[in-house]
């Protein structure tokens, strides 16, 4: 597994951000697919995978306040014209990792557009979702796309996602985030 990094962000660029620590991440399977799907589209992408980054925990203060590897991954976030968040689930829950990073970036997402997706090893996934998105509309002003895509272990076999209907949600959800970033002008509220 390798991770994905573009140091200038192109004009319309989505932003795919992996939220999980955890070395053996389905989260991580889904973000590789995602990014396979958007190279065939020719859309211009990065990853931003939350493992390698090194966040600052949220402080309540000024962007400036934080360390060089918080403020690169914020300039990368302002960046992005949008966002494809991958959470893994642990107890019905968004992981720490993607709340924090909402938590300190979301001056840098405000006003762009986010797609979800969230992988949870057993049950239900969908009120993890639901939290990603309120979390993501109430606190960073961001506008979430339809379909989200949820998985569960069974998804996935070899490190692969076999599942069709995953494929065809994950395209539904990448054309719908596309369309809306074509008809969306580029927003640049933000401020570094």
């Amino acid at each position: 597994m390798t991770a994905l990094f573009a140091p200038k962000l192109k004009p319309k660029e989505i932003l795919v951000i992996q939220g999980s620590l955890s070395q053996y991440s389905k989260s991580h399977i889904l973000v590789e697919s995602v990014a396979q799907k958007l190279r065939d589209r020719d859309c211009s992408f990065g990853v931003l995978d939350i493992r390698l980054s090194d966040i600052d925990f949220y402080k309540g203060a000024g962007i400036e306040t934080y360390g060089t590897p918080t403020r690169e991954a914020y300039a990368r976030i302002a960046a992005a014209h949008a966002f494809v968040f991958s959470s893994p689930v642990y107890g019905g829950k968004i992981s720490g990792g993607i709340r924090n990073l909402i938590d300190v970036m979301k001056d840098a997402m405000k006003g762009k557009l986010a797609a979800v997706m969230c992988s949870a090893k057993e049950g239900n996934a969908y009120p993890a979702s639901v939290e990603l998105k309120e979390l993501l509309t109430s606190a960073a002003c961001v506008r979430t796309v339809q379909p989200i895509v949820l998985v569960s272990d069974e998804s996935f076999k070899n490190n692969l996602i076999y599942d069709d209907v995953v494929h065809d949600v994950m395209e539904e959800m990448l054309y719908s985030l596309t369309k809306q970033c074509k008809e969306q002008p580029t927003q640049n509220i933000a401020t570094t």
